[in-house]
């Protein structure tokens, strides 16, 4: 089964926890578990486009937060949040033994996941920043 996630630039971690992270079940037979990516994928969107928002039309939309500072604070708030989600989720399905038992990973493997999942979230945050900047009256010079 390919998807859009076997193209996907990835910090070496296993090609074991990649099929455990599309969805290989426990029975190691076929991809009808629950999609991690899927699950990271959603929060990197919303807590992405919930916090850029919020930093150029909403609460932070205001004369006394147009640092870079401030922008970066947010940037990184994102992109902690996708790290936090992909390291808890990954290390639980390897604690509880959620897996195909045929896969072989460590807690080193979802670690390094969550760091490529956390860099995807500042990288789309970065972008959708420089879209929104043209929206808003305060903050037309961050980041730059």
């Amino acid at each position: 089964m390919n998807s859009i996630f076997d193209t996907m630039f990835r910090l070496g971690y296993s090609n074991d926890l990649h099929d455990h992270l599309k969805g290989l079940d426990k029975t190691c037979s076929d991809f009808t578990g629950t999609s991690v990516y899927a699950l990271v994928f959603y929060v990197l969107l919303g807590s992405g486009l919930l916090i850029m928002f919020n930093y150029y039309k909403g609460f932070f939309h205001r004369p006394g937060f147009t640092s870079r500072r401030t922008w970066l604070l947010q940037l990184f708030g994102a992109s902690a949040i996708v790290f936090a989600l992909a390291l808890i989720k990954s290390l639980s399905d390897l604690n509880s033994g959620n897996f195909c038992r045929d896969l072989r990973f460590d807690s080193s493997d979802c670690v390094l996941f969550a760091f490529t999942c956390a860099l995807y979230s500042l990288l789309f945050t970065f972008l959708l920043s420089l879209v929104l900047k043209f929206l808003s009256i305060h903050h037309k010079r961050i980041p730059f």
